[in-house]
């Protein structure tokens, strides 16, 4: 006949086994979900973004300007600094 201690013991480890593996499942759950809905927003945006730079080309021939307004207004701050 088996010791209650080891019996015992047994269960604890079993218990305890259980508890770990359906925490870090859980764990694990909730980070793929978030990392999921962060890709499906990522690509919802980057689908928005490429229908409308090709319903509208002319921002296309804007974007030198807004290089080189970005590259002036970074080198006019730094002299502030």
């Amino acid at each position: 006949m088996p010791n209650l201690g080891q019996t015992l013991k047994k269960e604890l480890n079993f218990t305890s086994l259980v508890t770990y593996l359906f925490r870090w499942t859980g764990f694990g759950l909730l980070i793929g979900l978030l990392a999921g809905t962060a890709s499906a927003f990522f690509l919802v945006a980057l689908e928005w973004a490429g229908q409308t730079r090709e319903s509208n080309l002319w921002i296309i021939a804007l974007l030198p300007l807004g290089v080189f307004s970005s590259a002036g207004l970074i080198i006019s701050m730094r002299s502030l600094l």
